[in-house]
């Protein structure tokens, strides 16, 4: 049994065959060049039928602009690509490209035609005086059967843009904070706040420092644009730039700080003369200095038990909270403590101390002999029930 696409009142145009593993399916090819209109799928030597319609061949259509962002009186730049939405291979279309305000009102309506390479370019000349903020462009394809993705839009702004007169900068005295147990209670921070205009001649005017720190993770809210949230650590308002300077002093209390959680001093500007504001930033990190040491112990022979009886050889790995290795003078006398479980819990082991003396760490690495003792398996003997073999079971004891 066949199947033949047929326009309605002409020849056939296509024709399938049934698939051999299922004789009611079919796949039928419709010819690229095929004119659009209603056609009817019938069975070939028989009466049934069906009307379908073919629509023209569909446009995927892409635009983008020169810039996201203009100034009145520029020209803007657009870029139109035809393609085909099955194999993306360039269309020649006519196309329509509209402009819009940010009211929605139309502000350039052009024709223009893709060329072989499936691309038309348009030209949207700004005014003097435009209407600012975010504009729409869009293009289209002129053909009423054009299918889907026939409409692309690209969107873009119109802003008044002037450089800055003058930039500021804030260059800090320190390189690093640090934070701990043997840091002070209250941390200085200090330096100096620079504004120069761009030809080079310093800036009259006052000043206004803030001290910010970005909050950690679990304090902070979530944010949609991915930016950081931060809190004010302290201000210091009403200073005079001489010659275009300010040296500035602020205090911050030890426990407002995070080692890993930079601080950052955020100067703004005025100029005295017009009031234009500028803002400049630096920055310093935070570290941890304390008197505290991690220790690190393992068995030499990488096993994770002790064999009663036998002696064990344990690594002992001393390292500062940055991760350096300690130096011999930051080191006093220590002492390891083993303690183990007995298998008969009315009897407790006595821990074993043994002494670390601090010249015997090399590189913050110390290895140190732990003596396991056997404790009598008398009070673990289980009688063997009748009809087993053998005479008891033990169950040695293990320490930890």
């Amino acid at each position: 049994m066949r199947a033949s696409l047929q326009l309605v009142g002409s020849e056939v145009v296509a024709t399938a065959i049934a698939d051999a593993g299922n004789k009611g399916l079919y796949a039928l090819t419709v010819p690229e060049n095929l004119s659009p209109g209603n056609y009817s799928v019938k069975e070939a030597g028989g009466s049934a039928s069906s009307k379908v319609r073919i629509g023209g061949p569909s446009t995927l259509l892409l635009l983008e602009a020169d810039k996201a962002l203009y100034k009145p009186g520029q020209t803007a730049r657009f870029r139109a690509l035809a393609l085909s939405t099955g194999r993306l291979r360039p269309q020649q279309r006519n196309l329509t490209f509209e402009v819009s305000s940010p009211e929605g009102f139309k502000l350039l309506k052009a024709s223009s035609s893709t060329d072989e390479t499936g691309v038309a370019q348009f030209q949207f000349p700004i005014a003097q005086e435009p209407l600012l903020g975010p504009h729409v462009a869009r293009v289209l394809v002129d053909s009423p059967v054009a299918g889907a993705g026939a409409i692309a839009e690209a969107n873009f702004g119109i802003e008044e843009y002037v450089l800055p007169r003058f930039e500021v900068s804030v260059a800090m005295d320190q390189s690093y904070l640090t934070v701990g147990s043997s840091a002070p209670s209250s941390l200085t921070l200090s330096g100096k706040v620079s504004a120069n205009f761009t030809f080079g001649e310093p800036v009259l005017g006052t000043c206004t420092l803030v001290l910010w720190t970005p909050l950690p993770s679990w304090e902070a809210q979530p944010s949609k644009d991915g930016g950081v949230e931060h809190k004010m650590l302290a201000s210091l308002a009403g200073l005079t730039l001489l010659e275009g300077k300010a040296s500035f002093q602020l205090s911050v209390p030890r426990d407002k700080l995070r080692a890993g959680y930079g601080v950052i001093a955020e100067a703004t500007v005025v100029y005295a003369a017009t009031g234009e504001r500028q803002s400049g930033t630096g920055s310093v990190s935070v570290r941890y200095q304390g008197d505290d040491l991690r220790a690190a112990v393992k068995v030499t022979d990488g096993s994770q038990v002790f064999r009663p009886g036998l002696p064990s050889q344990l690594e002992v790995k001393l390292s500062k909270p940055d991760g350096q290795v300690p130096a011999l003078e930051d080191l006093e006398e220590m002492v390891l403590v083993a303690t183990s479980s007995t298998v008969d819990w009315s009897k407790g082991a006595d821990p074993v101390r043994i002494p670390l003396a601090a010249a015997s760490f090399k590189e913050g690495l110390q290895v140190v002999e732990v003596p396991m003792a056997k404790e009598s398996l008398s009070c673990c003997e289980t009688p063997v029930r009748p009809g087993q073999p053998g005479t008891s079971i033990r169950r040695p004891a293990g320490a930890a």
